[in-house]
């Protein structure tokens, strides 16, 4: 099943939850502001994150990401190795 979260107030950028039957999440980026929407869904539904992917380094797609893995047991976050320098410094996204 696939979850779509957007923030409309922000360029319409997307999330997007996969999950499956037995429970198990990935999430592909964090649709900027949604990222309370998504926290919330997880834990309604019971879901397991375990993955997040983040597409690339612009800051909509990844804000957020560290109240989500706080609050949903530290999933794993994968990222390409040009973007990472995005997560720590404003500047490059």
């Amino acid at each position: 099943m696939i979850k779509i979260f957007s923030d409309i107030n922000f360029k319409e950028v997307n999330a997007y939850l996969i999950y499956n039957d037995k429970n198990q999440a990935i999430l592909i980026d964090t649709a900027n502001k949604a990222h309370k929407e998504i926290i919330e869904f997880v834990k309604n539904q019971n879901l397991i994150l375990t993955d997040i992917f983040i597409t690339h380094g612009h800051f909509p797609h990844f804000y957020g990401l560290n109240e989500i893995c706080n609050q949903l047991n530290h999933p794993n976050v994968y990222i390409g190795k040009e973007d990472m320098t995005s997560l720590f410094d404003s500047k490059k996204t």
